[in-house]
């Protein structure tokens, strides 16, 4: 290409860039401004007025990394977080200017400090842990993009394939189907439509849903046979609506959401188109936002199955839950982004009432696979110590996520949030990098899982959500299966030896 006309492409692409960050600034601006309340501002104290500015600063900052970062990777880890990251600064300004008067967790317990001076704290160290994230993950991450190998049938021959295809889903149907029977009576619309009481009906009578992992597993390792034919069966589609239903049925959006998008993953990095392109990134953003438009149906059906497992459903209770100021509620003073009074009360009190946890918390997530009657997850996860010292007196279940910022303070105090987020920086780019350097089919399912259900969301909730459930099934199943067509091989060319010669 001649040097003229790549100086005139490179000389656009810096003009491309610098438009979109002017209109990334003023958009922030318009928005920010948008948001205050004039007859409200002049109440704020010093702290709350900083608390604006650092909210401002924030979102500079994660709209100008969308800006200026060339060639950023739809499904890379940085781009997910970061476009949940943003959250915090609409969470900060509507707990300002409510000043949290419907914030559960503030109402419910009392601090040390004033709550404006605990707001400010948190979005200083939302806007440098940040910035410590990205430092993190460039210095670990590599350039080389994600490509995968399928293993052909020489190396996975189809008949390995189908037994353990076989085997695995009839092991997760039947135990779905006694599930099923056992708690509706075999009516499985009954059955999914009432999962909110699903932990207390498994925890009474006894029953499990390890079988389901089987069915999952199998659902993936027939999903790895597609793209190797470049085909999709209509038995394919049937059985993985199936093995969809069944992670509705256990209840957890986040998990059944994981498993739905990271088929979509998989195939962004494995089809034919170079991922990174503009034109290919655009079609898989509007199934991002798809996406994340499903998760909200599912959590207000969620909830809706709960006012049904209480029998408190009727009209006008329908009619109180679809008001505007119960969304506001259910959105963001329950948790389902950032929850920046959390992180407001682990800065206070976290050091004088449960102590520093000097890193465990970024390990024992890998505790989660044990079963809880061996080791009880009340003494490594740090959503439940929250739940335990401070909100035991809250009605529901489960516990309370410190956020990722959260979890640094957690463990290291003061400086916590700064390492802690660096530390999460250089785990997602070692994570992309096995990937980009294994080109793996098997590989590339962990990271779809991993991506989706724990980096992407870790700006609300801490390390255990990197569940080993989405890494040690598949790789186990993949090594049985390297192992299994290894010897089969063996086994094949004995017997082809061994065949006597025939003779006339």
């Amino acid at each position: 290409m001649p040097t003229g006309v790549l100086f005139e492409m490179k000389a656009k692409a810096r003009r491309d860039h610098t438009r979109i960050a002017i209109l990334s600034g003023l958009i922030s601006l318009c928005l920010f401004f948008a948001c205050l309340d004039f007859t409200h501002i002049g109440q704020l104290s010093t702290e709350g007025l900083l608390s604006l500015v650092f909210a401002e600063i924030l979102a500079l900052l994660v709209l100008t990394f969308f800006a200026f970062k060339r060639r950023l990777g739809l499904f890379e880890p940085v781009t997910l977080f970061s476009a949940y990251y943003v959250t915090i600064v609409p969470v900060a300004l509507y707990y300002l200017f409510t000043d949290f008067g419907t914030s559960i967790i503030v109402n419910s317990t009392s601090f040390r400090h004033s709550t404006d001076r605990l707001l400010m704290t948190s979005m200083i160290y939302y806007v440098v842990g940040y910035a410590c994230m990205l430092i993190g993950y460039y210095v670990t991450k590599t350039k080389r993009p994600i490509a995968v190998h399928l293993e052909d049938r020489r190396v996975m021959p189809n008949g390995v394939l189908n037994i353990f295809i076989g085997v695995f889903l009839i092991i997760g149907l039947v135990n779905f189907a006694y599930n099923v029977q056992a708690i509706s009576g075999g009516n499985v619309i009954d059955y999914v439509a009432n999962t909110a009481g699903r932990d207390y009906e498994f925890e009474g009578k006894g029953l499990t849903t390890i079988g389901y992992h089987f069915a999952w597993v199998a659902i993936y390792v027939w999903f790895f046979k597609v793209l190797r034919q470049n085909r999709i069966t209509v038995p394919f589609l049937l059985f993985a609506l199936v093995g969809f239903v069944m992670k509705v049925s256990t209840g957890r959006i986040t998990s059944t959401l994981v498993f739905l998008g990271s088929f979509v993953v998989i195939y962004y990095f494995v089809s034919p188109e170079k991922p990174g392109e503009s034109s290919k990134d655009k079609k898989y953003l509007l199934f991002l936002v798809s996406l994340a438009g499903l998760g909200i149906i599912f959590y207000f059906l969620r909830i809706l199955s709960a006012l049904r497992y209480q029998g408190i459903f009727d009209l006008q209770a329908v009619e109180q839950f679809m008001s505007f100021e119960n969304f506001a509620y259910l959105a963001i003073d329950r948790g389902n982004v950032p929850h920046i009074p959390i992180l407001m009360k682990i800065i206070d009190s976290w050091g004088e009432d449960i102590g520093f946890l000097y890193g465990r918390s970024f390990v024992t997530w890998i505790l989660s696979i044990v079963p809880t009657g061996i080791v009880d997850p009340n003494t490594y996860l740090i959503s439940l110590k929250i739940k335990n010292a401070w909100f035991s007196h809250l009605i529901g279940a489960g516990g309370l996520p410190p956020t990722g910022v959260g979890e640094g303070y957690a463990n290291f105090g003061p400086v916590g949030p700064f390492f802690g987020m660096f530390l999460f920086g250089a785990f997602c780019g070692v994570l992309y990098n096995w990937a980009a350097m294994a080109r793996s089919y098997w590989v590339l399912v962990v990271y779809s899982q991993v991506l989706l259900g724990f980096i992407a969301i870790y700006p609300k909730t801490d390390f255990a959500n990197c569940s080993p459930w989405y890494i040690v099934p598949i790789l186990l199943t993949a090594a049985a299966l390297k192992a299994t067509s290894y010897f089969g091989k063996i086994l094949a060319r004995r017997d082809s030896v061994a065949e006597p010669i025939r003779t006339r």
